[in-house]
């Protein structure tokens, strides 16, 4: 088992009216992909007008990978990755 702890955090507009309060929830995860796979399928079920965009964090809260409302993914694991083995590679 791994220590990994990424977050998944959803925004949206109870009644589809922008500008109304947000409604944001979240759920914890032990991979990156379950939490991005799920995030995804947050998409679908959130009917277009209510999604207000969602992102991934990592356990140091940095976001991994994002989607805006407008359905733009931006995906950022591979520069977390590298920059993971870049610090593993300065403590040895």
């Amino acid at each position: 088992m791994t220590n990994e702890l990424y977050t998944a955090f959803w925004n949206r507009y109870p009644h589809g009216i922008e500008g109304e309060e947000m409604k944001t929830s979240f759920r914890l995860f032990e991979s990156a992909q379950k939490a991005v796979d799920f995030l995804n399928g947050r998409l679908q079920a959130i009917k277009s007008v209510n999604w207000a965009g969602g992102y991934v964090t990592d356990r140091e809260d940095n976001v991994i990978y994002q989607i805006w409302d407008d359905g733009e993914i931006e995906d950022h694991r591979d520069v977390q990755i590298k920059a993971s083995t870049a610090k593993n590679i300065e403590r040895d």
